[in-house]
């Protein structure tokens, strides 16, 4: 994305949600965010003395958070938001993983099908 001119100077504490509508603010490339669930708010030097590509891969974990790209949109979800979902679609990559744990649950699935027959 591309480089901020504004930035907030010092060391100040920031929620996500205002982290992140700085760092968009005025953008050239209409990128909007939202918000699912809660977030801690963490310390920050200088916001806005970066890419927003840099503050997300250096923020995003502080804030406890996973995202996604939705075209113009950046979905932004708290670890227990995600916690009390009861089916997410959605594979989050969090950097610097090592391992990788998926199980799938099976009791419920159902097979189907259909016989077609052809009278004279």
């Amino acid at each position: 994305m591309y480089a901020r001119i504004v930035l907030k100077l010092g060391t100040l504490t920031y929620g996500l949600s205002d982290a992140v509508n700085f760092m968009l603010a005025n953008n050239d490339q209409g990128v909007t965010a939202k918000f699912a669930g809660d977030f801690p708010r963490i310390q920050i030097e200088n916001l806005g003395n970066s890419s927003f590509n840099k503050f997300l891969q250096d923020y995003t974990s502080k804030f406890d958070a996973s995202y996604v790209l939705n075209n113009q949109q950046i979905i932004f979800y708290s670890a227990t938001y995600l916690k009390q979902q009861p089916v997410i679609d959605t594979l989050f990559y969090q950097h610097d993983v090592e391992n990788v744990k998926l199980s799938l649950d099976t009791t419920s699935l159902v097979n189907e099908g259909s016989l077609l027959r052809q009278t004279n």
